[in-house]
């Protein structure tokens, strides 16, 4: 199951980087920012969760720190991006 959810991550960002940065090196996504990723995502998808909870400086600073451009990116976008993924992996633990 955690290997579905780490697919799911995967795929969804490295569309979601690609389409914003074409020439983005993806090699550095790692165990340790796939763990992150996953770890902010279960925050965000907790019951309790409210958005002003999501530290957006915090989460594109590492972003940026695995791919360079990223703080480019647009912070609606990202929120956009992050709470459907979030929604995507509620979904699919629940099944």
């Amino acid at each position: 199951k955690a290997v579905e959810l780490e697919r799911i991550i995967r795929e969804e960002l490295a569309i979601f980087i690609q389409s914003h940065l074409p020439a983005a090196d993806l090699s550095e996504m790692d165990e340790v920012f796939f763990s992150y990723v996953t770890n902010v995502l279960e925050d965000l998808g907790s019951p309790k969760s409210v958005e002003e909870n999501f530290d957006m400086e915090a989460f594109v600073e590492m972003m940026e720190a695995h791919i360079p451009g990223f703080a480019e990116i647009n912070s609606g976008n990202v929120y956009g991006m992050m709470f459907s993924l979030s929604e995507r992996l509620c979904e699919a633990r629940s099944k």
